[in-house]
């Protein structure tokens, strides 16, 4: 599979993370062991993603505005449910 291939393999999840869909690993892995008719290891996918310049994004663990103090306080004074 040459880097071109590679593109045009990717370009179908690209179309889908621009309408603000999440594109997992593990379903482009999926289609990906379609497209060759094989398995392949999950390392294969990342490379692949990372030589046509995708990278990984998560949520950040916390906001990074958030004051731990007030947050505490606040569950401790806040009535319990």
């Amino acid at each position: 599979m040459g880097k071109t291939e590679e593109a045009e393999f990717i370009s179908s999840f690209t179309s889908d993370a621009a309408k603000g869909h999440i594109c997992v690993a593990s379903l482009i892995k999926q289609a990906l062991e379609d497209y060759l008719g094989h398995s392949v290891h999950h390392s294969t996918v990342y490379r692949m993603l990372e030589r046509n310049d995708w990278r990984k994004v998560v949520p950040r663990p916390a906001h990074p505005q958030a004051r731990e103090k007030i947050q505490e306080d606040f569950k401790k004074t806040s009535p319990s449910m």
